[in-house]
């Protein structure tokens, strides 16, 4: 009960800060494309498999807020519960996070490198962190 509850805390929290209206990005490649009119970001690009030492850790919302997670190997660890290890486990594209026996939480990686990660969790919101 407790894992289901953080969980629902940490996504209000990132679906709270992620809803800021942007304007005319228009970014080349692998970046995020996003207008007026389309206010969810879709990305123009496709990922076929992770690079899980990319994934290797800690990750933040931007380069100057505090840290959300970090990731090592096969672990998540949340700064907020930093002592309760979660067990991370990457197919194909998407990066599940086992919150407990009954629940896993499923987020498609949409963009990995070296200095950030954008996910889509199962509720529709896209995430975009970067790397501290």
């Amino acid at each position: 009960m407790n894992k289901f509850f953080f969980l629902a805390i940490i996504i209000s929290f990132l679906s709270c800060n992620n809803k800021q209206a942007k304007s005319n990005i228009n970014i080349e490649e692998d970046k995020i494309v996003q207008t007026n009119n389309d206010k969810q970001a879709k990305p123009n690009f496709v990922i076929d498999s992770i690079d899980k030492d990319l994934l290797n850790g800690i990750w933040a919302e931007n380069e100057d807020d505090n840290a959300l997670f970090e990731i090592e190997g096969d672990t998540i660890r949340y700064v907020e519960f930093y002592d309760t290890p979660y067990l991370l486990r990457l197919e194909d594209k998407y990066l599940n996070i086992l919150l407990d026996e009954d629940y896993i939480s499923k987020n498609e990686v949409l963009k990995i490198d070296k200095d950030s990660l954008v996910l889509k969790s199962e509720d529709g919101e896209t995430v975009r962190l970067k790397r501290r």
